[in-house]
């Protein structure tokens, strides 16, 4: 899906190994350096699986975790070479805001944008088994009853959705040093109106420990406030965004960011958002 953008971010690859058949589909997002992401990750995760072949049989879940770690650092390192104006404060790549932003009140510097989501099936031919790596929102589908003539073959989910409505995720982030700073919301087209209340997707936890809970409140605003769903499970669309003005600490002064969305808890690439706990591990 192109969206809005005017060039496909998506990538795919397939790879033939000695015991091991493996399918990968990476899915870019981010106006600016969404192909260049994708198609970076694809390659060092393919480079990764091929040098590493004799082990995967073994350990796919070390090959693979270790592949998609290999290929968030490889995207860094495109992006900022595709960035001359670009400087680095820790992992996060930055530059400064445009002028007239800055004097209308928005932070100084903005985070290069650039991700990509990345699901990578193996077929093992000696254990009979599929083992699945996914980051992101691209689900594995296992379907039977293909060219059956059944008008809709029946289908299993066969990898995690790391989505901002996700129990699971929504737990992890919180227990991450710096999770409490995003906001989990649904995407509104009014959001950004003076005045208007987000559409927080979690109820404030009672205590640390306490299990999330979906706010009925917002659930019941969503369709008024035009807020759509993003596929035809009928999902709401979601976002998680960073905190408006967020000082990242350089080595001598601190560095006020704008804020960014996200519609997924795991990816590859953006940069700003793994400061807040989204991650490139993955399940």
């Amino acid at each position: 899906d192109r969206g809005s953008y005017s060039g496909n971010q998506d990538t795919s690859f397939t790879l033939s190994l000695p015991g091991v058949d493996v399918w990968a589909v990476l899915d870019g997002h981010g106006r600016e350096h969404g192909q260049l992401v994708a198609q970076t990750a694809a390659d060092t995760i393919r480079a990764a699986l091929e040098a590493a072949a004799p082990r995967l049989v073994a350990d796919p879940e070390g090959v693979l975790t270790n592949a998609f770690h290999a290929a968030h650092a490889a995207v860094i390192r495109a992006i900022h070479a595709a960035s001359p104006d670009a400087f680095a404060v820790g992992d996060v790549l930055l530059r400064a805001a445009d002028e007239e932003d800055v004097a209308s009140g928005l932070p100084e510097f903005e985070a290069l944008d650039g991700g990509t989501t990345a699901t990578v099936c193996c077929l093992l031919h000696e254990r009979d088994e599929l083992v699945v790596a996914s980051c992101g929102d691209s689900s594995a589908l296992l379907v039977s009853g293909a060219g059956s003539g059944a008008a809709t073959p029946a289908h299993a989910v066969a990898s995690a959705e790391h989505t901002p409505t996700s129990p699971a995720e929504y737990a992890r982030i919180m227990a991450t040093p710096d999770g409490k700073h995003l906001r989990f919301i649904y995407d509104s087209p009014v959001m950004y109106e003076d005045g208007h209340e987000a559409l927080h997707i979690w109820e404030a936890m009672a205590t640390a420990n306490a299990a999330p809970k979906l706010s009925q409140k917002s659930i019941a605003r969503a369709p008024g406030e035009g807020v759509c769903a993003k596929n035809t499970r009928g999902e709401l669309q979601t976002l998680v965004l960073t905190p408006e003005g967020f000082p990242l600490l350089g080595s001598a002064r601190a560095f006020p960011v704008a804020e960014q969305a996200l519609a997924m808890t795991r990816s590859l690439g953006d940069l700003l958002h793994h400061r807040f706990g989204v991650t490139a591990t993955p399940e």
